[in-house]
């Protein structure tokens, strides 16, 4: 069983609230998601801009490494996000689950 202060947990949690109050505004939704997440998760979490400023261009992907998973939200072509999990073992990444 998990714990809740685990921070995959927490950011579970925290994607699915905001999902449910930001349905409408996805560039907002990211936004708030790692301003939420980065004080928690520091170097673990990554983000990926796109245009031609990268610093303050829209929320491409997010990525959180926690060692032995590695969770990814990706902002599709049409502007659908996709989540993906990905096991790591021994260094490598293995398939992603989507």
């Amino acid at each position: 069983m998990q714990e809740e202060s685990d921070p995959g947990v927490l950011a579970a949690s925290l994607a699915a609230g905001l999902g449910r109050g930001l349905a409408g505004d996805r560039e907002m939704f990211l936004s708030l998601l790692v301003e939420a997440l980065q004080p928690a998760l520091g170097e673990r979490l990554r983000v990926q801009r796109s245009g031609w400023l990268r610093r303050d261009g829209p929320i491409r992907r997010l990525e959180i490494d926690l060692d032995t998973q590695r969770f990814a939200l990706e902002v599709g072509k049409a502007g659908a996000l996709t989540a993906t999990l990905q096991r790591v073992v021994r260094g490598i990444a293995l398939r992603p689950n989507r």
